[in-house]
């Protein structure tokens, strides 16, 4: 059994986490405050009877003992109702729970007749002013006023947070509606797209242009690799903004091997033109640089959109772009006549255009590239 030292030790400690608790509660509080300013009202005798019984080990009756385990126990009860009135503890399910006028009150009242009537036996034996006892034992008509006030302060509080709690279910069911228009406008995209696949070969255009540097103008560096440089300009061709990979030459790499394959995989994706996917203009490989001439994405890569806290995304958007991004990776996986696998997906392979559409890209040339750097410390 814990001695009477070992109890009020408990007791404090308890507190301590009581003067916690009521700092976050989202309900109820103004009577969690009355509370606690009674029960820090009592700390002052705890104290002294701490002092007395570190003096006079041999004088502590077994009374002690009794009250100070009741009251450890009663602040235990009060801390852990008070807890579920917190935002951690989901405190609106908790007001569901507890909303009885009548239960609520009666726990409050509860805890502060308890404790109101450990005072005498705390104070037994020690040499207590009477105006301090008198502050904690004030008459019963104060506390009944003080406790109606607070009551009445509370339960306004809580019906107004019921009455928003109120309007829940009908938000859940537009989600849900909404939700289940979006898995048919999923499915109708991909019904389209399957079709369009099947005679893409013979509606697309497949010619892919030979584009040099001399072929571009208003050339501004936007981006820089370990591999090369992003550059936005315009294609001469159609005045329009683009955006042109381009890498140095290197002799730690067969050139026409590289720029083979590149040419091969741009024609590849030259098929699956469709509007979740970068469209790739035209290749460059006769200069001294490899270029690469891709549609320009204004808001570039869809992480930097999602972090950018200045660009509003409520979530009916984000799921216009999640679906656009799936719409993207699906025209791949399923390109006629052969079909390709991403293997490199993450928010930066999705680029975002003025108006908030997302594209995914996809060319393994310069991955490959990459690769090279990595495996022979091309620089």
């Amino acid at each position: 059994m814990a001695t009477p030292l070992e109890l009020i030790k408990a007791i404090f400690t308890v507190v301590d986490t009581i003067q916690k608790v009521v700092q976050e509660v989202q309900c109820n509080k103004a009577r969690c405050r009355r509370l606690r300013e009674r029960i820090c009202g009592i700390l002052p005798i705890v104290r002294k009877l701490e002092t007395h019984m570190k003096t006079n080990q041999k004088d502590q009756p077994e009374s002690y003992t009794d009250t100070l385990q009741e009251m450890l126990r009663c602040l235990g009860e009060a801390q852990e109702y008070m807890e579920t009135f917190t935002s951690h503890k989901g405190f609106k399910a908790s007001i569901i729970k507890v909303a009885g006028r009548d239960e609520i009150k009666r726990r409050f009242e509860g805890f502060n007749e308890k404790l109101t009537d450990l005072v005498p036996v705390l104070t037994m034996g020690l040499q207590v002013e009477a105006q301090s006892q008198l502050a904690i034992l004030r008459d019963k008509v104060k506390l009944k006023q003080e406790d109606d006030e607070d009551e009445k302060k509370d339960w306004e509080e809580i019906m107004k947070i019921i009455k928003d709690l109120k309007g829940l279910p009908d938000q859940v069911d537009k989600v849900s509606t909404d939700i289940a228009q979006l898995t048919k406008e999923v499915r109708k995209g991909f019904d389209q797209q399957k079709r369009k696949y099947e005679d893409m070969q013979s509606t697309a255009d497949m010619k892919l242009e030979p584009i040099e540097e001399d072929d571009l103008i208003d050339l501004t560096e936007i981006g820089k690799g370990r591999f090369g440089k992003v550059y936005k300009g315009k294609w001469i061709q159609t005045h329009i903004p683009v955006a042109v990979k381009m890498m140095d030459k290197s002799k730690s790499f067969d050139h026409e091997e590289v720029a083979g394959n590149l040419r091969d995989e741009a024609t590849q994706m030259k098929k699956v033109e469709t509007e979740n996917v970068v469209r790739v203009w035209g290749i460059g490989t006769r200069s001294q640089r490899i270029l690469l001439v891709l549609e320009f994405m204004e808001k570039g890569p869809l992480r930097d959109v999602l972090r950018n806290k200045a660009i509003e995304l409520p979530w009916e958007r984000r799921v216009r772009m999640a679906l656009e991004a799936a719409r993207g990776l699906h025209a791949i996986h399923n390109a006629r006549p052969k079909a390709m696998l991403h293997r490199n997906i993450s928010s930066k392979k999705f680029l975002v255009d003025e108006d908030l559409h997302v594209k995914v890209y996809f060319l393994q040339e310069f991955c490959y590239l990459a690769m090279l750097m990595e495996v022979f410390k091309i620089e």
